[in-house]
């Protein structure tokens, strides 16, 4: 009896706060408080790193951000990794910003062998397909087309099957679920999902082709992942990485939307925030600048690898390097590449590259003589 008082006795407020305050009052404490100090705190001893497990369990509950979209949540997780897709844009990132706002569209991300699934279980959750661009006006129709397209995207009778200008690397199929009473009883106002049909990795299209750094999250249904996170969560910076110049309307529309959200917006022309990990040239899933958060269990953790990342190498590389689009602060794409492009461009050696033959061959055009 005496030995259980003593330890109580040596037990700070801070830690009988932690464990023993209701949980609300808990959250609100560490509401405000950046992840990377969250994290650390973990570490002090045994008593803190369980109060603060359970705040994270909390913070970070999968459920949480998809309660307002499916009913049968653990039937739509195992879904998705069956079809080997994604969720990325505003919910990903709000799920790991701890749910400061709430997106009005669910976009899922699937490979072409995934699409058929995924969309006939968004129906049996009572969504509705809604066809577009040319689409069939039946999804499962629609998705078999957008398969057969990939080669060329044009079925055997030669008619256009894409519904998008460019066939080969994407497509969009609205689902819709008409509100009713008792979806408004239990908060479910998710009412818009874009199921995006991918041809290859859908991680992969996630970094060549999203806009900027801020959005470059997204979950499974085991774990959720930040290539980006002290840019993006603590700086509140997001990096472009695609071009300005096209589609001056959509980059106008989502630049105000995540500057309401108190995010800054980084182009070609401002100070680049000097973050590791958008210096470091070589980048893949689940190295050590990325934030992996896996579902079944609390915790972020950094450089840890989960089950099932996938393979994808990426590389990073700053406007000034002479590859990067128009108006953009970074080129983010598959490892080698536009470091290639960039030794012949400026004679910046990101990948280290640059031989005596590669130098003989450039050498007129790209290299300073001294260098």
């Amino acid at each position: 009896m005496m030995s259980n008082f003593s330890s109580l006795s040596t037990i700070s407020a801070f830690e009988l706060f932690l464990l023993g305050a209701p949980e609300e009052l808990v959250d609100h404490f560490f509401q405000h408080w950046p992840v990377n100090l969250i994290i650390r705190l973990r570490q002090l001893n045994t008593s803190i790193f369980l109060g603060v497990e359970s705040y994270i369990s909390r913070a970070w509950d999968i459920e949480k951000s998809l309660n307002r979209w499916f009913f049968r949540i653990p039937s739509f997780l195992a879904t998705l990794d069956v079809c080997e897709g994604i969720v990325s844009g505003s919910e990903a990132q709000q799920h790991l910003d701890r749910h400061r706002c709430s997106g009005r569209d669910l976009d899922i991300y699937v490979p072409c062998h995934g699409l058929l699934r995924m969309g006939q279980w968004l129906r049996s959750e009572g969504y509705v397909f809604q066809p577009s661009g040319g689409k069939h006006i039946l999804f499962d129709a629609a998705a078999v087309m957008f398969s057969a397209s990939m080669s060329s995207g044009r079925d055997f009778g030669l008619r256009d099957v894409s519904g998008n200008p460019h066939p080969n690397s994407f497509s969009t199929f609205n689902f819709f679920r008409p509100q009713n009473e008792t979806l408004r009883m239990l908060g479910m106002d998710g009412i818009r999902i874009q199921l995006i049909g991918v041809r290859g990795d859908p991680v992969q299209f996630l970094l060549y082709n999203f806009h900027s750094t801020g959005v470059m999250n997204y979950f499974t249904g085991t774990y959720a992942v930040s290539f980006f996170p002290r840019l993006t969560f603590l700086a509140r910076k997001m990096l472009i990485c695609q071009d300005m110049t096209r589609n001056l309307v959509m980059h106008q529309a989502w630049q105000i939307k995540y500057r309401r959200r108190g995010f800054v917006i980084i182009g070609a022309e401002d100070a680049v925030e000097q973050s590791i990990e958008a210096r470091a040239w070589d980048r893949r899933v689940g190295d050590k600048f990325t934030w992996v958060l896996p579902h079944a269990r609390s915790g972020v953790t950094t450089g840890r690898k989960a089950p099932s990342l996938p393979s994808v190498r990426f590389e990073v590389l700053p406007a000034y390097c002479g590859v990067a689009a128009a108006g953009a602060a970074l080129r983010i794409g598959p490892k080698f590449v536009y470091s290639a492009m960039a030794v012949m461009a400026t004679g910046d050696d990101f990948g280290r590259i640059r031989t005596a033959e590669v130098d003989a061959a450039f050498a007129d055009y790209a290299f300073d003589a001294d260098v």
